[in-house]
């Protein structure tokens, strides 16, 4: 029954009755994760970050507190016929299994509460149920088989919005339950309530509908949000099933099993049966279901690396840095109680200029950067985008080879003629390059840059060639910092630098491996820096001002555009994030492995719908530095596989996108899942 169904049918009996009563866990109440007792493993991971357990025992732990469980149910209903037991029960045989201390047994079954306080939260849906009895002036209440202490349970729905009920049964207290009738029996007798008055809500089709059924209870069945998931197709190849970028981990199954259990509970608990009715809005869903993962996973490695390294301040560098500060601090600032020694800055930055800004002779590593890129650009634009006017220079244009200052630049001979004209110019081009440089010196002094012993660069990485950068200028003014990058992941290139020396290391990949994550991430980088794209232009040089050193942006057209959609995206995915966050309780976050983090995304990027291609496909992507660009859609045919006329073009095109599943998604059109 889909929600708007479950809604008309909980209305349609509300005014036929005088009691309402709802189901607690998965129901009234909603558990961040894929099912209920994969919080066994996240007890342990907890338990090891408090010094409790070892790494090693954390299967064997949660399996151990599954068969406590099911031993003292099966002990308590042979010797006395009860039908329930008590989480203390559990635990001393826990600690008898096991031989674990009483000590650390009540610390454990602390940390165990502590996270089924964070865990889990109103169902929005069946909360506006809750509200609308009220309204109508119905006694409610709630019932619960549970191990869990009745205060406790009380606890948790009035911590998710719940009052004005008239009772709260949970089976740990008087042993009754629903599974057996007696919980309804108590509930007949002590509230007077007929049966056919009565409407009881639940999740399990025994105990919640069959049982109350035939004792004349009337009910509505709720399907819980993990069935909804698996019957969802997309979601469910998303964040259910396996993947070869999926591990067997504690931590794996344990982040796999909150994802999960977020992304169905933001889906399915929504009261509102209108659906999405706006852009912004699809794109925060997308944003909470396939880059809030990333974010939670680099984020907390992030952390990580921090803690461990000697650097106490970290530089988040302009563009891509912005949402991952953002996510860093909001981490740093969940373990408040941790006193992390860590400072984070935002650190203006781009290839432009900075790479610029290093050259002090246009040799073969200058030129590589000077005359880079795939898009064919003129003479006019390379030499533009160093701010040096081609006007000014017709012998050396002559000199070059080069027939027109505005005919783009095109094949060997072409490269070829450009470099020579960059090599002419390195007088004009060494001076700009000087002049450029002493305002970044004065920018890096202002930063601290230069007074750090050891400073750690953050950004999404690839090449490694901004921190390339960012190490000789150190070097030029006479600092001794060092630095280390810490990245989303950096390409095969990016070892040229580090078998010098250059301190690098990659959360996805690093040096292109492993090599199914360095495929993954190429499915469409483009669109990965989209993802991570910040609220300004790309920094074309810096410039002095009476408050100090500045950037000065470049502004392109369709950057608002690519913003707006942008900054939709990161919103979702920080809601996850803070959503991810309070389901750890406080307790330390544990690594995420890589393969988890972006399994999401990978399997959006690899096998889009319709629509995604169709939305992401026709944003654009600019290629270039600076203020001089060339922008060119990310996935848009430029056909259709129906007009055969069309095919060379499309053919073309796809050698060409910067997406090619997406691209070849669109081709296929509406008749292909």
């Amino acid at each position: 029954m889909n929600t708007a169904g479950f809604a008309d049918s909980f209305a349609a009996l509300l005014n036929e009755v005088d009691l309402v009563t709802f189901d607690v866990f998965d129901t009234a109440l909603v558990r961040g994760l894929r099912q209920p007792d994969d919080l066994f493993l996240q007890l342990t991971l907890a338990g090891v970050s408090e010094g409790l357990l070892s790494h090693a025992l954390c299967v064997r732990i949660a399996q151990a507190r599954r068969d406590a469980e099911r031993e003292v149910r099966r002990r308590a209903w042979r010797q006395e016929s009860r039908g329930e037991v008590r989480l203390d029960e559990i635990y001393a045989e826990l600690g008898v299994q096991l031989d674990i201390e009483n000590e650390v047994l009540d610390h454990l079954m602390r940390i165990e509460t502590k996270l089924e306080l964070a865990q889990n939260d109103r169902n929005r849906l069946v909360g506006k149920l809750h509200d609308d009895a009220l309204r109508a002036g119905k006694r409610t209440g709630f019932l619960s088989d549970m191990y869990l202490d009745e205060a406790l349970v009380r606890q948790l729905l009035t911590r998710g919005g719940y009052s004005g009920f008239t009772f709260v049964h949970v089976s740990s207290t008087t042993f009754d339950t629903k599974a057996r009738g007696t919980l309804y029996q108590r509930i007949l007798r002590d509230y007077g309530v007929e049966p056919s008055r009565w409407l009881h809500i639940g999740d399990n089709l025994d105990s919640d509908v069959a049982v109350a059924r035939r004792i004349g209870i009337r009910t509505v069945h709720y399907e819980k949000c993990a069935s909804r998931l698996r019957n969802d197709p997309v979601a469910n190849r998303r964040h259910n099933g396996d993947s070869p970028l999926r591990g067997d981990s504690p931590e794996s199954r344990v982040f796999g099993s909150i994802c999960a259990g977020l992304v169905s509970g933001r889906a399915f608990c929504n009261p509102d049966t209108s659906g999405i009715d706006s852009d912004a809005d699809l794109w925060i869903e997308w944003g909470y279901r396939h880059v809030g993962p990333l974010l939670a996973g680099f984020g907390t490695w992030l952390v990580h690396q921090l803690c461990r390294s000697n650097v106490s301040r970290a530089y988040f560098l302009a563009r891509d840095g912005y949402l991952i500060k953002n996510a860093v601090d909001r981490i740093l600032a969940a373990g408040a109680a941790k006193n992390y020694a860590i400072a984070t800055a935002y650190l203006y930055a781009s290839r432009r200029s900075y790479n610029f800004a290093s050259i002090t002779r246009v040799d073969d590593d200058s030129l590589e950067f000077l005359a880079g890129g795939t898009s064919r650009l003129t003479p006019r634009q390379f030499l533009a985008r160093i701010d040096i006017d081609i006007d000014r220079h017709p012998e050396e244009i002559r000199q070059a080879g080069l027939t027109a200052a505005d005919h783009p630049v095109s094949g060997a001979r072409g490269r070829r003629r450009l470099r020579e004209l960059l090599r002419l110019l390195e007088p004009q081009i060494v001076d700009q390059a000087q002049a450029e440089f002493t305002t970044l010196k004065r920018y890096f002094a202002e930063q601290g840059l230069v007074d750090q012993a050891e400073a750690a660069i953050v950004d999404l990485g690839w090449h490694g060639s901004l921190q390339r950068a960012i190490e000789r200028l150190i070097a030029r003014i006479g600092s001794n910092a060092r630095t280390i990058g810490l990245y989303l992941g950096t390409f095969a290139p990016a070892r040229r630098y580090a078998d010098k020396g250059m301190m690098m290391r990659g959360y996805l990949c690093e040096n292109g491996l492993p090599t199914e994550m360095d495929r993954s991430i190429k499915l469409s980088v483009e669109i990965i820096e989209w993802i991570f794209s910040a609220p300004h232009g790309s920094v074309r040089r810096f410039v002095t001002t009476p408050d100090g050193v500045q950037p000065l942006l470049a502004e392109l057209d369709f950057e608002p555009a690519r913003w707006e959609r942008a900054s939709a995206v990161q919103c979702g995915a920080l809601e996850f994030l803070d959503d991810y966050l309070r389901k750890w309780g406080g307790f330390d976050l544990p690594e995420v492995p890589p393969q988890d983090a972006v399994r999401t995304l990978i399997r959006a990027l690899s096998r889009p719908t319709l629509a995604e291609a169709t939305a992401l496909g026709d944003m654009k992507h600019v290629e270039g530095f600076g203020h001089v660009a060339v922008e060119r859609y990310i996935a848009r045919p430029p056909g259709s596989l129906r007009d055969p006329r069309t095919y060379p073009r499309l053919l073309l095109g796809y050698r060409d996108a910067f997406w090619r599943p997406g691209y070849a998604r669109r081709m296929l059109g509406s008749g292909h899942p």
